[in-house]
């Protein structure tokens, strides 16, 4: 069985937000955890990849991992 490392870099909000519906890892506190979502342009505010705006502080956001390698998947 073997391994893959990746690094997820996260990004201050308030100093730069990603490309409008990027699905992204969005940290927010007052939920105590980390969600998937994207940000919205149109409405300047973060949405839940379910579709639910995000009614609390989003204060930091990464890239999704690129998951396992094609190797790592046979």
């Amino acid at each position: 069985m073997t391994t893959q490392t990746e690094t997820v870099v996260w990004h201050l909000s308030s100093a730069e937000l990603p490309d409008a519906g990027l699905s992204v890892l969005m940290s927010i506190p007052a939920y105590g955890d980390v969600y998937s979502g994207y940000w919205d342009d149109e409405e300047q505010s973060w949405v839940h990849d379910i579709g639910l705006k995000v009614k609390e502080a989003v204060t930091h956001w990464a890239e999704m991992p690129k998951g396992p390698s094609d190797e790592q998947r046979q």
